[in-house]
C-alpha cells in the first residue's frame, strides 16, 4: 500500500497562489515575500498506537535525507510534546527550499516543505506572520487540522 493509499498518511501539495491570501490589503513587501513563494508540500503521519516501530522507520527515513547536505539545520525545537527543526537549502539571502520536521509520540509527525525563488528567513518568517494573521483562506489547511 502506497503512502497515499494509507489513511494514517497525509499529502498535500498546495501552489501557493492557492493559499488564498487576500491581496487587496497587502504591503508591496508583504507582495514580494508571496512572489518568492511557489509551493507547499506536506506530509504528514498520524501515529498508530498498534504500529510505533512503522512511525519510527518513517522518521530514520526522513532523517537519513534532511540530516545531510545540502540541508543545514536554521533551528530546533523541543518542548514536553514535540520535537522538531526547521532545515533549509541554500544560503540565507538565496534559500532554494525551507523544510519543517516537527514530531510527537502520540500525534505522529510532519514534514513540511516550501519551494521558491529567492527566499530568504526574512521573508520565511513574513510569510509565517501573513498565514498565522488569518490571511489565509481557512479551507486550506481544513484537511490538516481535521488529520490530527
Amino acid at each position: 500500500m502506497s503512502k497515499a493509499e494509507d489513511g494514517n498518511f497525509l499529502i498535500v501539495n498546495i501552489p501557493a497562489s492557492a493559499l488564498g491570501i487576500a491581496q487587496e490589503n497587502l504591503s508591496e513587501s508583504d507582495m514580494e515575500v508571496l512572489e518568492s513563494f511557489h509551493k507547499l508540500n506536506i506530509l504528514a503521519y498520524k501515529a498508530d498506537p498498534n504500529k510505533p516501530e512503522f512511525m519510527e522507520q518513517e522518521i530514520h527515513a526522513i532523517r537519513s535525507i534532511i540530516n545531510i547536505p545540502p540541508y543545514e539545520e536554521l533551528m530546533a525545537v523541543k518542548d514536553r510534546r514535540l520535537s522538531g527543526k526547521v532545515i533549509v537549502v541554500g544560503k540565507d539571502t538565496e534559500l532554494e527550499e525551507v523544510v519543517f520536521f516537527g514530531q510527537s509520540p502520540q500525534a505522529g509527525f510532519v514534514l513540511a516543505r516550501v519551494l521558491g525563488d529567492q527566499m530568504t528567513t526574512q521573508k520565511v518568517a513574513q510569510l509565517t506572520s501573513l498565514i498565522q494573521e488569518e490571511n489565509v483562506d481557512p479551507e486550506v489547511f481544513a484537511g490538516l487540522q481535521k488529520f490530527f
